[in-house]
């Protein structure tokens, strides 16, 4: 069976690392994989090293005065389509979905949209006025699914299929020989967040509510791992050190930049800390969760379906800064209840979050639509 992946960028970040996931689960004895993307990058790199055949691919914006590129986009997938011999297509993106869905009409080629985001601002939701055209719709959380309700309604064709996390990779490890091998203090209490740095991530909101927790707390220490991506990349790690500056935490935060490898800097943290709003599924919040840290999250987007509140974790309201500055407290103080909170997040992502069980379950929607690949 030949599935053929279409993407949106060669850059890495949670979504890229789960479908790397997917393809390092799927029962590739069965499947071979292809990936279509603009150009080359840290993506095709590591999709190659997966055996995954990469090849360039691009939908350009769907504007009326594009008419001619989007129709030769179309001609280009509809040949690479045939060459392949493709038997699905899982399409990312709104671009790239509607030309997926029309280009598997033209082979009779089933079509899967896949949903990761929930609408933000004033943005136009595309995928759901047009959700009849793909044949399944996979949306990592609940909250996404419910950008697609008719009636009251979710769809039969739309499927919940969380992220999954490595389990065996990201495990509870010793926080202080983390803080050793990254030259951080070995004393104190270390609150930290794994974001990319796009002003749509929030980082000023927990910069916010450290402050606060630092004028009670001077043993408290922060660390923010992540890049800034696209149009933010310039300045944007310069906007977030001088707000660190004038809320007096300039001597008291870290900004590690993108890491491959972020198991480390979770291990080091005391207290994971998840302050994006409108987040769909967090990947770094479930990774955080499987090495047993305890998270504070707001109680917006798909959040609510990951971490149990007062149980794996502490839920506060968006927009209130002060409330997330106590949660991070209760968490930090060696009475309360952060140690078993990081004991249920570990659990809690063993038995419902693991990419065994995200392969599954699209493997499950593959076997549905093409009546292959069965488990």
């Amino acid at each position: 069976m030949n599935i053929l992946y279409l993407h949106n960028t060669s850059e890495i970040s949670g979504g890229e690392r789960s479908l790397l996931a997917l393809w390092e689960n799927l029962d590739r004895a069965r499947s071979q994989c292809f990936l279509a993307v603009p150009s080359d990058g840290a993506l095709t790199e590591k999709a190659r090293a997966l055996g995954v055949e990469c090849v360039v691919w691009a939908a350009p914006a769907l504007r009326p005065w594009n008419a001619a590129g989007i129709l030769a986009a179309k001609r280009a997938l509809e040949r690479l389509v045939t060459e392949k011999g493709i038997s699905l297509i899982h399409s990312y993106s709104p671009r790239n979905n509607i030309l997926a869905a029309l280009a598997g009409r033209q082979a009779g080629t089933p079509v899967i949209w896949h949903e990761r985001n929930l609408v933000y601002g004033r943005e136009w939701d595309i995928s759901a006025m047009l959700a009849g055209l793909p044949d399944a719709i996979i949306c990592n959380s609940k909250a996404v699914a419910r950008r697609f309700e008719r009636g009251g309604q979710i769809p039969s064709r739309v499927e919940v299929v969380y992220n999954g996390v490595n389990t065996e990779h990201f495990r509870p490890a010793d926080a202080g020989e983390a803080r050793q091998r990254l030259g951080l203090p070995a004393a104190g209490k270390l609150v930290g967040v794994v974001s990319n740095l796009n002003r749509r991530k929030k980082v000023e909101a927990f910069l916010k509510a450290a402050s606060l927790l630092v004028r009670k707390d001077p043993s408290v220490s922060l660390v923010v791992v992540g890049g800034a991506f696209g149009a933010d990349q310039g300045d944007r790690l310069r906007e977030l050190k001088e707000t660190a500056a004038r809320l007096g935490l300039a001597d008291r935060v870290v900004f590690a930049g993108f890491q491959d490898d972020v198991r480390p800097w979770l291990a080091a943290m005391d207290v994971y800390c998840a302050v994006t709003r409108r987040e769909a599924c967090s990947r770094a919040l479930l990774e955080a969760m499987a090495m047993g840290k305890p998270c504070v999250a707001l109680r917006d987007g798909g959040n609510p379906e990951l971490v149990a509140d007062g149980v794996a974790g502490i839920l506060t309201e968006p927009g209130d800064e002060a409330a997330l500055s106590r949660a991070l407290e209760q968490l930090l103080d060696p009475a309360g209840p952060g140690h078993a909170y990081g004991q249920a997040a570990r659990v809690c992502v063993e038995q419902s979050f693991t990419v065994q069980a995200q392969a599954a379950k699209t493997q499950d929607v593959y076997s549905r639509l093409t009546g292959r690949m069965k488990i």
